[in-house]
This record gives structure tokens, sequence and C-alpha cells, in this order.
């Protein structure tokens, strides 16, 4: 494949800014970490309400990317558009992960809280820090041959 060609998502043609993404996820890394530590599921309420946006409504409503957009306008970045597809996909993993993690918490169940916490923990710091986001990647693997081939 040439590298300037340019791989599209068969499922939809909308974009997002990869910058606003990475913020988010930035943002979810603190938030995680601070709920998993202190055993707070008000924030795993709050990142169920905001990754509820962000999966079902274009994230409208969304503070995490209001502020995710700022931070790109603050620091003058150039907008490095990506597929939205698998990106509301991951979000939807998140909102899964923030319900469980709430849910446990309220329970006291401390050890499944935490193996659960740490693995959207580790998935925040993935797409924040080194820009790979896994439930983009489970969406490509399982997801997309699928639509490719519905049989």
């Amino acid at each position: 494949m040439a590298s300037n060609q340019k791989i599209t998502c068969p499922v939809s043609a909308e974009r997002v800014d990869n910058n606003v993404t990475r913020i988010i996820a930035a943002i979810v890394l603190l938030l995680a970490i601070t709920g998993v530590l202190w055993h707070n599921y008000y924030v795993f309420i709050f990142l169920t309400y905001d990754f509820t946006t962000r999966t079902f409504y274009k994230g409208n409503g969304s503070l995490l990317k209001w502020v995710g957009k700022q931070v790109v306008i603050a620091l003058k970045l150039n907008p490095k558009p990506i597929n939205a597809a698998p990106r509301k996909f991951a979000a939807g993993l998140g909102l899964i992960f923030s319900i469980a993690i709430a849910i446990l918490i309220f329970l006291t169940l401390t050890i499944p809280s935490l193996i659960v916490g740490g693995i959207l923990v580790v998935c925040a710091f993935m797409e924040s820090v080194l820009g790979f986001c896994l439930g983009c990647y489970v969406y490509s693997f399982f997801l997309v041959p699928f639509i490719k081939n519905p049989e």
C-alpha cells in the first residue's frame, strides 16, 4: 500500500481530530486513576455520562470533548483527522468499563474494581501517551471484516 493512500472506515466517512481524542484520553486517564485509588464511583458515573455522549450523541454534551477542543485551540495544534467510527466503538467500550467499575466500587468489590479500573487506565494511557487505541484495534480486527463481508 502506498504511504500517501488514506484508509477509510467502511461504516462512516465521519472524521474526528486525533489531538482532541488523545487529550480526552489523558483526562480519562487522570480521572480513572483518581477514581480507582479513592474508590470513588462518582468519578465513574461522570465518565459513564461522558462516554455515553461521545458514543451515541457525537459528543454533544461531553465536557471532556469540550475541554479537549479548548486545549487544542489554546495550543494551536493542527487538526489530525481520523476515522470516527472506531473512536465511537472505543468510547462504547469505555462506557461499559465505567459502568462496571462504578457498580464494583459501589458494591465494595475492591479487587475486581481495581482489575477492571486497571484495564481502563492502561487503555487510556496507551491512547493518550502512545497514540495506540486498543478499542480501535479491536474494532478494526473484529468488526470491519464482518462489515465488509456480512455472511
